[in-house]
């Protein structure tokens, strides 16, 4: 439970303490503000139609925007609990087949990576690919272990996942 809190606090804390810095940031933010403002369906950026990237990250900030209202950290919310999944999810894989020691190890290892807490604080569509990439991963590498075909549709679903998230590229990605 260490690691747990740990990622929590590496990745909740002051969420919103800085403004959107990457332009990126600023235009999922804005469009999701945009969308939850309009039918809730179509993304639009300035009232245009934005065609950039699948709607799932906006989904989960429009969520976040309801509950906590529009903000930094609302717009970021979603993607450090996504880090908070993978740091988990690393640490459940690691000591089901290795070890706790292993386990810990490998879920800290993670936690000080400054990439991994750059990508999970930041309001883009990249955390829920990297979620959704290795989980599939992680399933695939069950359906081998256990030679049990439900894995397989797992690493599928979430194959599918990272091109709800990303568009092609979450296919591109895996198949390379």
């Amino acid at each position: 439970w260490y690691i747990v809190f740990a990622a929590a606090f590496l990745l909740f804390i002051r969420l919103g303490a800085t403004s959107v810095f990457q332009v990126a940031e600023g235009r999922n933010a804005q469009c999701a503000a945009e969308m939850l403002g309009g039918d809730g369906i179509v993304p639009l950026f300035n009232g245009k139609l934005r065609t950039d990237k699948p709607p799932a990250h906006y989904y989960m900030m429009m969520l976040a925007y309801k509950v906590a209202g529009k903000s930094e950290g609302s717009a970021r919310f979603f993607s450090a609990v996504a880090g908070l999944l993978l740091v988990m999810g690393t640490w459940l894989i690691t000591s089901r087949h290795f070890s706790k020691k292993a386990a810990n190890l490998s879920a800290l290892v993670l936690l000080s990576a400054v990439h991994f807490l750059f990508q999970f604080r930041s309001a883009t569509p990249d955390p829920f690919l990297i979620l959704a990439h290795v989980f599939s991963l992680f399933a695939f590498w069950e359906g081998y272990a256990s030679n049990n075909k439900k894995w397989y549709y797992a690493m599928y679903v979430m194959l599918g996942l990272a091109v709800f998230a990303k568009g092609p590229v979450g296919l591109v990605l895996p198949g390379a």
